[in-house]
């Protein structure tokens, strides 16, 4: 067994901007995973009537997009078959870049963040490729897409310190608002504790210290595992209480793969 000095363990476990050598399994986990939230978030869209926004049936204000629903079903037509091809590992390069770009325009359109995110990803988990090679060996883009995720944990939270957010505000308003809707019907004992003020002040102070923690604890050794829990039980708690974001949330969960504790590179020979 190989000895390993103090100094070693200590440097493995702090530093934060390393590059890690992975296994072939590992990547096309990752890849494939990231393909299925591809096609859930296809499969959404078309449920949720995304041609109406190309067509300007909803949010007519957007005149620069009052097209034709013929736009939206060539978009689609494209995206199905650039997801065979992601699939079938065609041109794996040449695919993610062309599928990002197409989520990139689509975002255009709906405007969702996690979409924008899910096309750097895509765009990003191209860039290196297997070489069939049985050793594991690196996969920088994994960690271009761990500190991509790191950073968007902590400007998250940083965007959340402000006045109104902090107060509770936000966060009351957006339940009243879900539940008068009707987009969610929580059950009694919890809408009565999403109603109370101090109770959202407590829960929107305890986000932000969950999300900038997170942005750091996820990249240490020694926090790696307990940081994962976490952030899957804010990642599902977040799908359950705000509707339509459980896209976002199989995202998030899906790239927390990447922060699975490996060895760094210059430590596998």
């Amino acid at each position: 067994m190989e000895r390993t000095s103090f100094s070693d363990q200590q440097t493995r476990n702090s530093v934060v901007l390393d590059f890690r050598k992975r296994s072939d399994r590992c990547y096309f986990c990752f890849y494939y995973l990231l393909g299925v939230v591809i096609v859930c978030q296809l499969i959404d869209d078309i449920v949720a009537g995304q041609g109406k926004i190309y067509s300007g049936e909803f949010f007519p204000w957007r005149q620069y997009l009052s097209v034709s629903t013929n736009l939206y079903w060539l978009v689609v037509t494209i995206e199905i078959s650039l997801i065979c091809c992601y699939f079938l590992r065609i041109k794996i390069q040449l695919t993610t870049v062309l599928l990002a770009l197409l989520l990139f325009f689509d975002n255009l359109v709906s405007f969702l963040n996690h979409r924008l995110l899910l096309a750097i990803e895509v765009f990003v988990v191209g860039l290196s490729v297997p070489k069939n090679c049985e050793k594991p060996q690196l996969y920088w883009n994994l960690d271009l897409i761990r500190w991509q995720f790191s950073l968007m944990l902590l400007f998250t939270g940083l965007h959340k310190i402000n006045a109104q957010f902090i107060s509770g505000e936000s966060l009351h308003n957006l339940f009243w608002q879900i539940e008068n809707i009707g987009w969610r019907n929580y059950p009694t004992w919890l809408l009565s504790f999403l109603e109370n003020k101090q109770i959202c002040q407590i829960l929107s102070i305890l986000v932000i210290c969950i999300e900038i923690t997170l942005a750091f604890a996820l990249n240490f050794c020694t926090t790696v595992k307990v940081s994962i829990f976490v952030a899957l039980v804010t990642f599902l708690s977040f799908a359950y209480l705000v509707p339509h974001t459980w896209i976002f949330a199989l995202q998030s969960t899906i790239t927390l793969l990447v922060f699975f504790p490996e060895q760094r590179a210059k430590n596998i020979k």
